[in-house]
């Protein structure tokens, strides 16, 4: 059985070893002529290739099959042969993709390479970041790329999730526990005697005891005396404080904590006022802005903060992802597989439902080969199906943190969007389905269904973005729908 090898070369450099055996040869002796042409015709800012070969032997340690850029009905994968070759190229190496894989260096996050950028851009100017978007959009995954990208430069990174922080007490209590790694906080907190030593290597249940401890010493002291001391420590050296669910943190406290949440946000816009060296990363729901405003919270200051929406996924984006998991988990998917997701997930592709979608087309076929009917039939049977439950068990409405009268509100506004699907509603028809909330409830709730259900404003009308979710709504499941 003969073997070839197409190699392309830029600048002398052979960049890997396409291997063509003779099932290949035969099977795509239509689309052979295809990749050299394309590969050919590949240019980077490098410059472009010098030469092609078809030869019998590899000359490079890099040999990968030619099946990986052409899809099982034979067309070219020509983005995905250009962009491994742009890798190559860059840095040496294809990053596979998996499931388990978390985004945290930057080649596995798709589509936010520009936002990354544009943040760091914003730190260097002195600044700090309120970072954008709805659940599942992954913010949680650009932090991750961000931590990666802050300590190659040089940063302290101090992660804190403030989703289960419903005093202030508690939330400073989980930035002290977050930046244990910092010697110096430690030893900045220990000095100031409100506290035992901070357990830097305990038991997580010894911890558990210095956190119960802790939040009371706060609450006496006061919490802005004490983030603040903190966050003066922190800003002697390069350090990026990333706050996750920062709005979240704001609707469990603002009514029921208010003086010390004022406090808490008073220090922190002192600390981004200061001239040190500590950068922010506040996340939350894009509909921030009207929530603050109606609970009258100055949450971002232009001045020291710019907002940066994270945006769902291009339908580029979107079939880079789709492909990339398909062929990291040994898979060969069709041409016709990227018009099925996108037919499945609309134009608001969000990377949580993405995933989803290929786990569940993962189960559902028995071979190698994925094409469009696969596709189609994963996302009816593995997400509107039963299988697809605990994909949407944290929207189910009855688990959300709302008042009652919210919830029943929530319901109604809810099921007319999923009705409308991507037209949406003007504003004057949503209030009717809120008549029990006052104006600034009804906004306050808006903002909240923003970040909780992907409901947003797009060509002055409300929309719930999400296809998906739409989907799943319009099924009137009682566990997910039932506000009781």
């Amino acid at each position: 059985m003969s073997v070839l090898y197409l190699e392309p070369v830029v600048d002398g450099r052979v960049l890997c070893s396409l291997r063509l055996d003779a099932p290949a040869k035969e099977m795509f002796a239509a689309t052979l002529r295809d990749v050299q042409i394309a590969i050919g015709g590949w240019s980077t800012s490098v410059g472009v290739f010098a030469r092609k070969e078809l030869g019998p032997q590899p000359r490079s340690s890099s040999i990968r099959s030619i099946r990986e850029y052409v899809f099982a009905d034979g067309k070219l994968n020509e983005p995905r042969l250009h962009r491994h070759l742009g890798a190559l190229l860059r840095q040496e190496k294809i990053t596979k993709f998996t499931l388990e894989s978390a985004p945290s260096e930057p080649a596995l996050l798709v589509g936010r390479a520009d936002i990354v950028t544009r943040i760091h851009g914003v730190f260097d100017a002195g600044r700090s970041v309120y970072l954008a978007a709805p659940r599942r959009y992954g913010k949680s995954s650009l932090l991750r790329t961000l931590a990666v990208v802050g300590k190659a430069s040089g940063r302290s990174v101090i992660d804190v999730d403030l989703s289960d922080a419903t005093t202030c007490a508690a939330a400073v209590v989980q930035v002290l526990v977050a930046s244990m790694t910092e010697k110096a906080v430690v030893e900045a907190v220990d000095a100031t005697k409100l506290f035992a030593p901070m357990p830097i290597d305990a038991e997580l249940t010894d911890v558990a005891s210095w956190e119960h401890d802790a939040v009371d010493a706060i609450r006496s002291r006061g919490v802005a005396a004490v983030l603040g001391r903190v966050l003066s420590v922190l800003a002697t050296q390069p350090t990026l404080l990333m706050l996750d669910e920062f709005s979240r943190f704001l609707r469990n406290t603002h009514r029921d904590d208010r003086p010390s949440l004022d406090a808490v946000l008073a220090t922190l816009a002192q600390a981004r006022r200061s001239e040190g060296q500590l950068r922010m990363v506040l996340c939350g729901s894009g509909g921030l802005k009207a929530f603050s405003a109606s609970a009258n919270l100055p949450v971002v200051d232009a001045a020291t903060m710019e907002t940066i929406a994270l945006p769902a996924l291009s339908a580029q984006h979107a079939t880079l992802l789709l492909e990339e998991l398909l062929y990291g988990h040994d898979r060969w998917p069709t041409s016709t597989c990227a018009a099925a997701m996108h037919a499945a997930l609309g134009d608001c592709a969000v990377p949580h439902f993405v995933h989803h979608l290929v786990r569940a087309t993962l189960s559902e076929i028995g071979g190698e080969v994925v094409d469009q009917a696969d596709v189609r039939r994963a996302y009816r049977n593995g997400l509107l199906g039963s299988r697809g439950n605990a994909t949407f068990r944290e929207y189910s409405l009855h688990k959300q943190a709302y008042p009652s009268t919210w919830l029943r509100a929530a319901r109604g506004i809810l099921d007319r969007l999923a009705t409308e699907g991507e037209a949406g509603l003007d504003r004057a028809v949503l209030r009717e389905a809120a008549r029990d909330l006052d104006d600034s409830q009804f906004d306050e709730l808006l903002s909240c269904l923003d970040e909780d259900y992907d409901v947003g404003s797009r060509d002055g009308r409300i929309v719930a973005r999400c296809k998906p979710l739409r989907d799943r709504w319009l099924l009137r499941e009682q566990w997910l729908v039932s506000d009781r």
